[in-house]
C-alpha cells in the first residue's frame, strides 16, 4: 500500500482496498500526503469520486 502520513490510522479490513484504489489511481489521497481516513468526505469529494468510478 502506499505510504501515507496517517496510513496507521486506516482500519485495518480497509488497508487492502485503500492500497488497491490508490494503486489504480481511483484514489489520491490530499496534497499533504495524508488519507484521512477517519474524516468525513466533502460533497465535492464526493462527486469527484463517483465522477472518477463512472468514468473509469
Amino acid at each position: 500500500m502506499p505510504s501515507f502520513i496517517d496510513s496507521d490510522k486506516i482500519s485495518v479490513w480497509a488497508r487492502s482496498e485503500v492500497g488497491t484504489l490508490t494503486i489504480s489511481n481511483l484514489i489520491n489521497g490530499y496534497v499533504d500526503g495524508s488519507f484521512r481516513p477517519k474524516t468525513n468526505l466533502t460533497r465535492a469529494e464526493g462527486q469527484a469520486s463517483t465522477s472518477i468510478f463512472i468514468l473509469s
